[in-house]
């Protein structure tokens, strides 16, 4: 089905999905504002598909139009704007550009949920809230890749999960040239701006004022900035920034789980974490390359130590500069944990207290 220089409004489906449109195949959109739509179950706590918009169990293309108060309302939900997949077999494609999507609701992708190859391409996706995971975007099975280009990511929340901007829970994960600003999880692991599972790669990206809240009693809270998990996959970072990124419990800016990581040319700045990693944790063996972390802090006077940069593991850091990072316990401008080699890099203004 095409659509095309249209508004679709005021849908309401009980008991089904797609309170905008349903589709059993593949769809394409241009230039579609969805708006005000609902799709929601009767039973308290019944589960449905989801797609508070739009329900595509096909390959969806969308180019342009607005996604705005779409949402799915029961406990179970998925997708408040647009939710595609199958329930068995091959997962549909998902190809969006140059399309706003703001103020969706739904319990796991505020905005989105795909369970196939993703693109999404100088897209704003903004306000949305999930109340699980992903309060913007969220993939959920194992597809081949999910790719961010030239997207604006802000102003998401996830009330308790993961992914306060985009929660990539089953496949490898490319951003290029996005900025990823003031998402918030509440509580959960973390991953302010991005939570992703396995593979990473990020080129020219900024991270700024991203949000992982702890809550008082549990492991969550970390990663304000971005939170990879990885399963031994490789993780790069080229070309980002993280700035002013918070969170509650470890790695202000970026923590990154086992597996290998390089960072290269990637400037950490006024992050915060309570406990460590001000501006980063890696866990995994690390290699940094000319990059920076200036003012980030890690607070507790008890366990919060490497205020700029905390390694876990084996690392290489070459041509980085650590300067004015505080520590409210051990190692203002870095702690390493594992060996370290440390070749043409610079240490100034850094403390701990």
């Amino acid at each position: 089905a095409t659509f095309a220089d249209l508004t679709i409004q005021n849908g309401h489906v009980i008991s089904d999905s797609g309170g905008g449109i349903y589709a059993a195949g593949a769809l394409t959109l241009t230039n579609v504002d969805v708006l005000n739509n609902r799709s929601e179950s009767r039973l308290v706590g019944g589960n449905i598909n989801g797609g508070g918009g739009v329900r595509v169990v096909g390959d969806l293309y969308v180019t342009g139009g607005r996604f705005e108060n779409n949402a799915v309302p029961t406990p179970l939900g998925e997708g408040g704007a647009i939710r595609s997949n199958v329930a068995t077999g091959t997962q549909p494609n998902v190809h969006i550009s140059g399309t706003v999507f703001i103020s969706n609701t739904a319990k796991y992708g505020g905005a989105i949920s795909a369970a196939g190859s993703t693109w999404i391409t100088n897209t704003q996706v903004a306000s949305n809230t999930a109340t699980a995971g992903g309060g913007g975007v969220y993939v959920g099975s194992s597809s081949p890749s999910v790719t961010l280009s030239g997207c604006t990511i802000e102003h998401n929340t996830t009330l308790d999960g993961r992914g306060g901007g985009a929660n990539i829970a089953g496949t490898d994960l490319m951003i290029s040239g996005c900025t990823i600003q003031h998402n918030t999880t509440l509580t959960g692991t973390g991953g302010g701006g991005v939570y992703v599972v396995y593979g990473l790669t990020v080129t020219g990206t900024q991270f700024i004022g991203n949000r992982a809240e702890h809550t008082e009693g549990a492991v969550t809270g970390s990663g304000g900035g971005l939170y990879a998990v990885s399963y031994a996959s490789p993780r790069t970072v080229e070309d980002t920034d993280f700035i002013s990124n918070t969170a509650g419990q470890y790695a202000g800016g970026l923590y990154m789980g086992s597996g290998p990581v390089t960072l290269t040319n990637t400037r950490f700045i006024s992050n915060t974490s309570y406990l460590v990693g001000g501006g980063a944790r890696l866990y995994g063996a690390a290699t940094v390359v000319d990059s920076e972390f200036t003012s980030n802090s890690a607070i507790s006077s008890t366990g919060g130590s490497g205020g700029g940069l905390y390694l876990d593991s084996t690392a290489t850091v070459t041509g980085t500069d650590f300067s004015s990072n505080w520590s409210g316990n051990l190692g203002g401008g870095l702690y390493v944990f594992g060996a370290a080699t440390l070749t043409n890099s610079q240490f100034t203004g850094n403390s701990a207290a």
